[in-house]
């Protein structure tokens, strides 16, 4: 329980670091249990993600609510994956570690391709080419940061669509209750 809330108020100041001052801490913790929730996400790796994005590409991103939808397309898109939790948080670090650099590399991509097609996908169809060709384009520096952004966010509209028809496992269900205990013991 100590360690528990030791990482909520972790995660709460890194929030109020990468915060853009469009909404209090509280709100912006708000928005990403939602978001977890809307992903079947877990909160903490959601909010950790949103942080990570926020202080280290946060120059990417137009606000920090633009970081939470951003974030909530990464939890859909490695469901639909099929991802495993471990899988998905390690995809989702190799995609931040990206943004923070500016652009996605030949091996973040071949890691990505590996845990996350449907991501790998969505930068293909952006990019109007093969995901053959992805690996070229990657190592040439080609994939940045907006083009990772922007393929995500072009791709939205379907992945919602796939996502709402997917059906939720036992283990997502399970996640969501937790993130509502988290919330409500986030006070304590």
């Amino acid at each position: 329980l100590l360690s528990f809330s030791d990482a909520l108020t972790q995660t709460q100041i890194r929030l109020d670091t990468m915060n853009d001052g469009l909404q209090t801490t509280a709100q912006l913790s708000d928005m990403i249990f939602a978001s977890a929730q809307r992903s079947r996400g877990a909160y903490q790796d959601t909010a950790n993600a949103v942080s990570q994005l926020g202080m280290l590409a946060g120059s990417a991103f137009e606000s920090s609510q633009e970081i939470v939808a951003f974030a909530e397309q990464m939890n859909k898109q490695m469901a639909l994956s099929g991802a495993s939790a471990g899988d998905a948080q390690a995809a989702i670090q190799q995609i931040t570690e990206s943004m923070a650099s500016g652009a996605l590399g030949g091996e973040e991509l071949s890691a990505i391709l590996r845990r996350a097609p449907s991501i790998a996908d969505a930068l293909a169809g952006y990019m109007g080419v093969g995901a053959d060709s992805l690996q070229e384009m990657a190592s040439e520096g080609k994939i940045t940061a907006d083009v990772m952004k922007n393929a995500l966010f072009a791709a939205a509209d379907e992945t919602n669509q796939r996502f709402a028809a997917m059906p939720a496992t036992w283990s997502q269900v399970w996640t969501m209750v937790q993130n509502i205990i988290t919330q409500a013991l986030e006070p304590v």
